[in-house]
């Protein structure tokens, strides 16, 4: 396994009067080639969740475990690194160089890669992300569209070469062609380039249409994980922490209550369609 957690709970300013408690007995695995989608309501706890990842914070109790080797004492946070790339939500607000290559050979550079292997890593994750270096390289990244600068900023994480990608919220703010563009990319890295990813994200649509398994974590613990045709379909157990199904899903069970004899098993918008379609036949 790439990735445990074993027992892990975590207060912010533990031990004051002011301990909030925000994860809570935390079990988890994460195996080579998954995509997990996270999800939960505001305040469940998953931006603090992922920033255990990598070692941005440390749990209160608990055990981080990293192939197998315990985060802060037999692998230090900066060897982590290396292994798992972390994208905050909106990580264009971190762009910081004067150019984009400056930026996304940040990485690489402090992780102690030679110029050769720094240049060839940028030009590769740009290429991924759907920009061509050379037109994109001397550029200001402050002078781009904030879709391209999102771009950036994970090409950024990328150059690192990590074995996990997690990303927090990556669509949140784009518009319809920026948020489909970057899903097209964690599709293409997932499915052709073998990489781990976990998914942070409040869309529905997006983790059905992407994740291999669903984690569900509500109030600082996880309530639910497995496949999403089984997480999803439990509908009202998501809408009673205030999360909703994909949009297909929900036709489809909407269909069914109105006494249409349909399959309500899937998600997939081209699978929805030909069940709806096979149904009125």
């Amino acid at each position: 396994m790439l990735l445990e957690l074993q027992d892990v709970s975590f207060s912010y300013m533990h031990n004051t009067a002011l301990t909030r408690q925000a994860l809570k007995g935390i079990n988890f695995i994460l195996t080579d080639g998954e995509f997990v989608g996270l999800i939960g309501p505001t305040g469940s706890g998953k931006s603090t969740l992922i920033q255990h990842f990598n070692g941005l914070l440390s749990p209160t109790q608990g055990k981080v475990l990293i192939e197998g080797k315990e985060l802060g004492r037999e692998i230090s946070p900066r060897s982590v690194r290396k292994i798992v790339g972390l994208v905050f939500q909106f990580p264009e607000n971190q762009l910081f160089a004067e150019t984009v290559f400056d930026d996304v050979a940040f990485g690489p550079r402090n992780l102690g890669f030679s110029e050769a292997e720094t240049k060839r890593e940028v030009k590769e994750a740009l290429r991924i992300v759907g920009l061509n270096a050379e037109h994109f390289k001397d550029r200001s990244p402050f002078s781009l569209s904030g879709g391209e600068m999102r771009k950036v900023a994970i090409a950024g994480v990328l150059a690192m070469k990590p074995k996990i990608l997690v990303l927090d919220e990556p669509t949140a703010g784009l518009d319809a062609l920026g948020r489909q563009e970057i899903l097209s990319y964690l599709k293409y890295l997932h499915q052709k380039m073998g990489l781990t990813i976990v998914l942070v994200s409040h869309n529905m649509d997006e983790v059905a249409s992407l994740a291999t398994r669903i984690v569900i974590l509500n109030e600082g613990e996880i309530i639910s994980s497995g496949e999403p045709k089984e997480v999803f379909f439990e509908a009202e157990k998501l809408r009673q922490v205030g999360l909703d199904i994909p949009q297909s899903a929900a036709l489809l069970l909407a269909l069914k209550e109105k006494g249409i004899d349909i399959q309500t098993n899937s998600f997939a918008l081209e699978e929805t369609k030909e069940i709806i379609l096979g149904a009125f036949r």
